[in-house]
């Protein structure tokens, strides 16, 4: 477990690693902010909402993949504690149709709100 721990804050500390810049460097970087930073558009032309809400759908559907994958392998669980006994089987089954028809459904969800999303009018 120890390792565990330190491989989490070696990875932390890289990616937050703050560097000392000298006092031009810090000059230049400055650069005037206006007053209604959520819409202005970047050089992708993309918004912060934009990529905010980009997130947001991608962490999303990553937790659904994930929860998915939990089910998944409490379906396979409950098919190998069922020891030939036809309910506990039955049950199991039905579970994993009911797991892959709301697989389906979330992926068919996303693919025609990109389809929409997509139609320029």
């Amino acid at each position: 477990m120890k390792y565990f721990y330190i491989s989490i804050w070696l990875f932390v500390s890289m990616q937050y690693q703050t560097f000392a810049l000298s006092e031009e460097e810090l000059k230049s970087g400055i650069v005037p902010v206006s007053s209604n930073t959520a819409l202005t558009t970047t050089e992708s032309g993309m918004s912060t909402v934009d990529y905010i809400l980009a997130f947001v759908r991608d962490s999303i559907f990553a937790l659904m993949a994930l929860i998915a994958i939990a089910m998944f392998l409490f379906i396979w669980a409950r098919l190998v504690t069922a020891r030939w006994n036809p309910e506990e089987f039955k049950k199991a089954i039905t579970s994993f149709i009911y797991t892959a028809i709301g697989i389906f459904i979330v992926a068919f969800a996303y693919a025609l709100v990109r389809l929409v999303a997509g139609i320029d009018i």
